[in-house]
């Protein structure tokens, strides 16, 4: 058994109960989900009753509903470290006592274990039917092929897995975060803009996959192979940015306060379906508290790497440990993502870290290339204003992520005289088959 299979068994096998758990079937049966179509106009409650989530057997073609909710765990805490760290936990401790979850469903998760243990790790790899594509920090993620879509022109599936330590272990810690991972999607399986989920259990989860990259690898595309789009084009993948993160702070409704924020918004956690650029990686995401006595929100406790404060909202930063709207938060860094997208720049790019922390604080922001600074084309300059409303920086001056999407339909709609209903799709070449998803050198050491 080589390391990868040993680590992905060990994915699937840590949190079950190996007596009952079988992994020899050669059958497959995985998961898809009821949906139904939504519009960019969508103010009002975006998502119906539940669950959202059917078990789907392509052997039958058969569907069943799942049957849930599941209780789990429930925490909202963020590590701290050293003294200083110590003493603020207990504050947040004593404070979190009087936080509880905004909602029911918070708690919850809807695992899926049978369908995703139903095959067999070691076959796929000996068959050539799971292959790496690439690692983060704490997960990797597999393409899978489906055996039984063969022929049919129907995509293979993403499957993602937390990485084990050096002993095979993994924490509560990562647990709680796949749990997360997975309710979210879940909860947001009506928006286009967010990735489907297939399947979740414990540590793994079956996604639909991404066949144009993340806008990560469009930065590469562009600064490395002189990859050029019509500014439209950037228009519309904009607006398919800030309307995902939208979604996600109106789950309860555009009326309704934030019940999700994401916390860790960055070039690799959207990524292309069929034209789409989605949202996904929820796993540092914030599942909203209230005040029990008073009903204010509990915002989350949150420290900043000092090395990735430039890719952050300017308030995470201010104080060593901040409390913000982390909302707000969110509001502002798929500006820098917009920003990416229209400049194939990085944030303060060729600017030493501690300035560029300096300029950030003190309300400057990377200027724009000058060849965009004079375009005249409407889609740049639409695209510069709705990145300049992300950027303000007082965060309850802040427009919201709905609002810059509402500007950037009215923008599409004045610019191509086409009413935007429904999902907004960009036609882009296809990556190369033998396309390097890893790490742009570049992006790493802007912040050395």
């Amino acid at each position: 058994m080589n390391s990868v299979t040993r680590v992905l068994s060990l994915l699937l096998l840590r949190w079950v109960d190996t007596d009952t758990l079988s992994l020899s079937s050669s059958s497959f049966s995985w998961l898809t989900r009821s949906t139904s179509t939504i519009t960019a106009r969508t103010t009002t409650k975006l998502y119906g009753s539940h669950p959202r989530i059917v078990q789907f057997d392509f052997e039958t073609r058969s569907a069943s509903q799942i049957v849930g909710p599941f209780p789990t765990i429930f925490s909202s805490k963020n590590s701290t470290a050293g003294i200083i760290g110590k003493l603020i936990s207990r504050i947040q401790d004593k404070k979190e006592e009087k936080c509880q979850p905004m909602h029911q469903w918070q708690t919850h998760s809807y695992t899926t274990c049978n369908p995703i243990h139903e095959f067999s790790i070691q076959e796929e790899f000996r068959h050539d039917k799971l292959h790496l594509i690439a690692c983060g920090g704490d997960r990797c993620t597999f393409r899978l092929d489906d055996p039984a879509a063969a022929g049919t022109g129907e995509p293979p599936l993403a499957f993602k897995v937390i990485k084990a330590d050096e002993k095979g272990r993994f924490s509560k810690r990562m647990l709680e975060a796949s749990r997360k991972d997975g309710m979210v999607m879940e909860r947001l399986s009506q928006s286009p803009y967010v990735l489907s989920t297939y399947g979740y259990c414990g540590l793994s989860q079956v996604l639909e996959y991404a066949d144009g990259g993340s806008i990560h690898d469009l930065m590469k595309r562009g600064r490395n192979f002189n990859f050029q789009m019509a500014p439209i084009d950037k228009l519309r993948i904009a607006y398919q940015l800030v309307s995902a993160v939208a979604d996600l702070h109106s789950v309860e409704g555009d009326d309704h306060a934030p019940s999700i924020t994401h916390n860790d918004l960055c070039c690799h956690q959207f990524v292309s379906v069929k034209g789409v650029y989605k949202l996904n990686d929820f796993h540092l995401a914030y599942l909203v508290t209230q005040n029990k006595e008073t009903g204010n929100i509990c915002w989350q406790q949150m420290t900043v790497a000092e090395r990735w404060a430039l890719i952050h909202a300017p308030e995470e930063s201010m104080n060593e440990y901040s409390v913000f709207d982390n909302a707000k938060a969110d509001d502002y860094t798929v500006g820098n993502i917009m920003f990416y997208v229209l400049t194939y720049r990085w944030i303060f790019e060729f600017r030493p870290n501690a300035v560029a922390l300096q300029h950030l604080h003190q309300g400057l922001r990377p200027p724009f290339p000058k060849s965009i600074q004079e375009s005249n084309d409407p889609a740049d300059r639409a695209l510069m204003t709705a990145i300049n409303m992300t950027w303000t920086h007082a965060p309850n001056q802040r427009p919201s992520s709905r609002q810059v999407s509402n500007y950037l339909m009215e923008q599409l709609e004045k610019i191509t005289g086409e009413t935007v209903n429904g999902p907004v799709r960009v036609s882009l070449p296809p990556l190369p088959e033998s396309w390097d998803y890893g790490e742009d050198p570049t992006f790493d050491a802007n912040f050395d």
